[in-house]
């Protein structure tokens, strides 16, 4: 026989098990772990049967794949090469990015330069044989040579000796089949720009923006060896310098008084990248002033493409052949040890006057609107219409020129508008406690469902009993 305390305990344990199962428990899944981007192997110059339509068309596209390289990396590849020449890492060690003398495309693929000394095997770059010892820095080739022109990467370097015919080259005989490859990250897509729920720029009420300076003050310093225009700008970066850039007349009177005297010396300025197009090594434009001598710059037999000083008389500026050597002016932030140094002066750009309104209205509402779901009705950006105020079957009334037939006074409109609004408030409440109701009112219909059930096997028990 059953005891009435095991039919008491089946029935609460049935009343417990019906209403449990009524509720719904809100997990939340696992966040996956962040997949690891890998670099992969980009190639940017093919010859032979590597030959393909993926080569790079300037350096500047080559510069814009290496500054994904996580580990400043480029691999060549030579099958008909002897062994030790048939895979070669060439990494770098720079810390700032890629040298500004540096052209990386030329230097691998027709003239494998030290650019002056500044590239040096073991500081400025390392070669390897195999990409582990490349990543570990390990087992680095202890012998290289340069600047023998038109004989490209890497000329006669070896793991610890000269080691010659291993070079590839655009414009002499060498190895038919040759690959470059960058290690570099894929590029990958940023995140959209998330809505702004408040105005994106206070308004301004003193003037935005001060008249600026094209030039920190810094220096300018006389580099007293003659050299060719590309070799002074060279040996300018290895100071921390450019050579100089002029923005007014009051710079370009500063550097006459710091030479004192007529000798021509090297400028900033060159349009070796586009032929009229003038920039400064700063990247600057030649274009806020000039002081060309008279008829100048003329391109004389078309190879004049970089600025000097004093030709063809004191002050004036002219275009000559970037091969000649020139003694040559820096600019430098601070003064360079061993130079003839002067303070420079700054050029106070006239062009932005300050503002004294807000230069951007505030936003109002957000510069991205949020997504609405499909089930919610999108809000009107539309001006509200004006209304007789008669319910849902009213309509819109334009305003009419006719007086009318009655006028209330303050009080009365402060008492109609009170009892409209005592009516929306009843109206709201009305309406939350009905979906309150209709929640609870299913909720009781389950769980005396679950009693109603729950005592039905109740009493059976109690039959057997």
């Amino acid at each position: 026989m059953i005891s009435s305390k095991l039919i008491y305990q089946s029935f609460l344990g049935l009343v417990a098990l019906s209403m449990r199962s009524s509720i719904v428990i809100a997990t939340t899944a696992p966040t996956p772990a962040p997949t690891e981007i890998q670099p992969e192997w980009v190639p940017f110059y093919n010859t032979g049967t590597f030959a393909s339509e993926d080569d790079v068309a300037s350096n500047e596209e080559l510069v814009e794949i290496w500054n994904r390289s996580p580990n400043q990396l480029i691999h060549r590849k030579c099958p008909a090469c002897m062994p030790s020449h048939q895979d070669i890492f060439y990494r770098r060690f720079d810390t700032n990015g890629l040298p500004q003398y540096m052209d990386l495309l030329s230097t691998m693929t027709e003239t494998w330069s030290s650019f002056g000394n500044q590239e040096i095997l073991g500081q400025t770059f390392k070669l390897y044989s195999t990409y582990n010892d490349a990543i570990n820095d390990t087992n680095a080739w202890t012998y290289c040579n340069y600047d023998l022109e038109d004989v490209g990467f890497p000329r006669e370097c070896g793991v610890t000796v000269h080691t010659g015919g291993q070079y590839n080259s655009i414009n002499l005989p060498s190895w038919p089949d040759i690959a470059f490859y960058v290690e570099a990250l894929p590029v990958t897509s940023s995140p959209t720009e998330a809505p702004t729920a408040s105005p994106t720029r206070a308004p301004t009420s003193s003037p935005t923006e001060a008249p600026t300076a094209l030039d920190p003050a810094g220096y300018i310093c006389l580099q007293t060896s003659e050299l060719s225009w590309q070799y002074s700008q060279d040996a300018a970066n290895t100071n921390g310098a450019n050579l100089v850039s002029i923005h007014c007349s009051e710079q370009n009177q500063r550097l006459t008084q710091f030479l004192n005297s007529d000798e021509r010396v090297w400028l900033g300025g060159s349009d070796s990248a586009t032929e009229g197009n003038w920039l400064f090594t700063d990247g600057s434009s030649v274009s806020s002033y000039t002081n060309w001598g008279s008829g100048q710059p003329n391109n004389s037999y078309g190879s004049e493409n970089c600025m000097e000083l004093n030709y063809p008389s004191f002050g004036l500026w002219n275009d000559a052949p970037c091969t000649l050597i020139r003694k040559a002016i820096y600019y430098s932030p601070t003064p360079i040890t061993g130079m003839t140094c002067m303070s420079y002066v700054s050029c106070i750009s006239q062009t932005v006057s300050p503002t004294s309104s807000p230069t951007t209205a505030p936003t109002y509402s957000p510069t991205i609107s949020p997504s609405v779901p499909s089930s919610t009705k999108a809000p009107s950006t539309s001006l509200p219409s004006l209304s007789t105020g008669k319910g849902k079957g009213s309509s819109t009334k334009s305003p009419s020129s006719k007086a009318p037939k009655s006028t209330k006074s303050p009080k009365s409109a402060k008492t109609s508008k009170a009892q409209k609004s005592s009516k929306s408030t009843k109206s709201t409440k009305t309406t939350t406690g009905s979906a309150n109701n209709v929640t609870n009112s299913a909720g009781t219909k389950h769980i005396l469902a679950s009693l109603s059930y729950a005592m039905v096997i109740a009493s059976v028990l109690i039959n057997i009993e």
